[in-house]
């Protein structure tokens, strides 16, 4: 993340790093193979109407991939950027009660400070760790 402006309402420049593990890229890869898979035999092949210029086609691996990294993206809330962890835990950016280490007077409570990503929607999720985070900054509990 990157500051575009020194005006503080200037929008960021947020690069999310999208496919750049390559594990990432693979993954998406092998799930684009098993949707052709899957529309393209069976009940499915006969019930869907693709759209013109909306089906994805490779002849290679490689095609692939590059299909991937110009197409995919996702409509999802960024999570886990700020993991929640003890202080001797190197990639713990804040303390159970939101506190970011090393920075006095800030807290983190938002979906950012998951240790890891969910597999369901956010957002009861973070209300919950919100109104958790709440109570420990009305009672101003230590860190």
């Amino acid at each position: 993340m990157r500051l575009t402006d020194p005006d503080p309402d200037a929008p960021l420049d947020i690069n999310h790093a999208y496919l750049s593990d390559p594990k990432e890229l693979e993954a998406c890869c092998d799930g684009m193979e098993l949707i052709e898979q899957l529309v393209t035999t069976g009940l499915f092949a006969n019930a869907l109407d693709p759209i013109p210029g909306q089906v994805p086609e490779w002849k290679s691996r490689d095609a692939l991939r590059a299909w991937v990294r110009e197409n995919v993206a996702t409509s999802f809330h960024p999570s886990s950027t700020c993991r929640m962890g003890p202080e001797d835990d190197r990639e713990a950016v804040v303390d159970y009660t939101g506190r970011v280490y090393g920075v006095a007077g800030l807290r983190i409570a938002d979906a950012s400070i998951f240790p890891t990503g969910l597999r369901a929607n956010l957002h009861c999720t973070v209300v919950a760790v919100a109104g958790k985070l709440a109570d420990a900054i009305r009672h101003d509990v230590p860190g």
